[in-house]
């Protein structure tokens, strides 16, 4: 037998994740397992050396029969990629050649199943996962007979524009000016989307080890940004108000942290607008110890209520502060634009482009085009999704309170999600058995950097009214499913 590197426990819930919709599809739930651990295996998430959970356990956290897992486990050990050491546990013993790499999905993680196509005609389960529209609603056909008279004044060009193209820039410019943040072309440097601009700040401002303190919960992309620089990440509480700021200023002081990173109008995943109050002391906290802020304000223009002005960037409040606020056309407009900015001072914006020449010399020049021909009308699409996410947000938590009203959840003020606690059990549990029954959830402890908020889980609201319908349906029927099974195990445990 092939020696095992020295014991390294994985933990369930990373476990878990990496196997993702491992149960949607026809055929033997325990070669689907296999297959999905196999898959986790050459991925190098299951790593080398490293512990599986026991058998009882990850069945458990599957909403499966431990004969299940037993089965799976067993596949493994046939293709020598897991070996079993009598009275220790089960370990992974080796990534194997890339030759014989088995063909897997490109991705099968919960945390990015945005990455997976999704059937136009609404073909499998039903996605309560990413949290995006379609672009169809707001790419007018007026907007792209104006795109496409642009096209032979970039097609003029070489192609490369590090910063931005300067239309694009100019528009964004003036859209943060709008709000009241004065902003000039060169303190905007645009990007491949808010995620590459957290990747750019990260890898500006952390070197290996510093702190970066995250929201918990908080956008999972953004912590993948940050353990991709391999910073030491800390969760502060969010409540009602957003960001607790006296939490905050107990790690600043203990801590000395490189970075705060926060959504504070609205945030991801709850939805909750960060009061004044917070504001005000969190401005107090950077302007006496010197804190850089990464701002996320890609949900700023999704509010719930016409009622509702839009928010001011905190940047706003602290002018001569190190904070960096990034946006995106993907939640206004449409995900597959892929655009996004930074706006920084002009001194951090060069130091930010230097990053993204060796990343990609700049975003798609055709995507930009697109893009600042769109923000000349951000008015009407704004007056478009407020449409939307009223009537959906309204279909969404009438069926919720009619056929699960157990749950529990507070009105977003903005975003495009609802963020639930389950009254009881285990959120990634729960989600196993509701991919069972044709509908994808993301649990709440993926949201969260200390992998807590166990009993919580994200619904978007994003689907046409009556997808959302039978996704609420669907949901209804598994949590009996997963109630019921609850209820057989403490009726069993009790027995013995």
């Amino acid at each position: 037998m092939a020696s095992v590197a020295p014991r390294v426990d994985l933990r369930l819930a990373e476990v878990v994740e990496s196997l993702g919709t491992w149960s949607s599809g026809p055929g033997s739930l325990y070669l689907k397992l296999a297959n999905a651990a196999r898959a986790g295996i050459t991925r190098g998430e299951l790593r080398p050396g490293s512990r599986l959970p026991p058998e009882r356990t990850l069945a458990k956290a599957l909403a499966v029969s431990r004969t299940t897992v037993v089965a799976a486990y067993d596949v493994l050990r046939q293709e020598e990629l897991v070996a079993r050491r009598h009275g220790s546990g089960t370990y992974v013993r080796r990534r194997p050649p890339l030759a014989l790499w088995p063909s897997v999905d490109l991705v099968s993680s919960v945390q990015t199943t945005t990455y997976r196509d999704k059937s136009p005609d609404g073909d499998g389960p039903i996605e309560f996962t990413a949290a995006t529209f379609p672009g169809g609603e707001v790419i007018s056909p007026a907007a792209i007979e104006d795109f496409l008279a642009e096209l032979p004044r970039l097609y003029q060009t070489h192609g490369y524009s590090v910063l931005g193209i300067p239309r694009l820039r100019e528009g964004v410019a003036r859209y943060f000016t709008s709000f009241g943040l004065k902003t000039v072309k060169d303190q905007i440097l645009i990007t491949t989307g808010a995620q590459q601009a957290i990747c750019l700040t990260a890898t500006l401002l952390i070197e290996p080890g510093e702190v970066v303190l995250v929201e918990d919960p908080t956008w999972v992309g953004a912590v993948d940004a940050f353990k991709a620089s391999r910073a030491r990440i800390i969760s502060v509480p969010v409540d009602r108000e957003g960001l607790v700021v006296e939490a905050c200023r107990e790690f600043v002081m203990k801590l000395s942290p490189r970075l705060l990173y926060l959504s504070p109008s609205f945030h991801n995943p709850t939805g909750v607008l960060m009061s004044e109050r917070r504001r005000r002391e969190l401005v107090l906290l950077m302007e006496e110890t010197h804190l850089p802020v990464l701002e996320d304000n890609t949900l700023t223009d999704l509010v719930v209520s016409s009622q509702q002005p839009l928010p001011l960037p905190l940047a706003e409040r602290s002018k001569d502060l190190a904070v960096f606020t990034v946006g995106s056309m993907s939640k206004l407009f449409w995900g597959g634009l892929r655009i996004g900015w930074i706006r920084a001072s002009e001194p951090m914006v060069a130091r930010l482009a230097h990053i993204k020449l060796v990343m990609d010399h700049g975003s798609s020049i055709l995507s930009q085009g697109l893009a600042a021909t769109l923000l000349d009308d951000i008015d009407a699409a704004r007056r478009t999704r407020l449409a939307q996410i009223k009537t959906r947000l309204e279909t969404m938590t009438g069926l919720l309170e009619q056929l699960l009203p157990e749950w529990h959840w507070h009105p977003p003020a903005g975003g495009l999600s609802l963020w639930v606690t389950l009254p009881r059990g285990n959120a990634t549990e729960f989600g196993q058995v509701a991919l069972r029954n044709g509908v994808a959830i993301v649990p709440g402890s993926v949201l969260s950097a200390s992998h807590s908020h166990i009993d919580c889980l994200r619904l978007p609201f994003v689907q046409e009214p009556e997808r959302l319908a039978e996704g609420v349906r669907r949901l209804a029927h598994s949590w009996a499913a997963y109630i019921a099974g609850l209820d057989h195990r403490s009726v069993h445990q009790s027995v013995i």
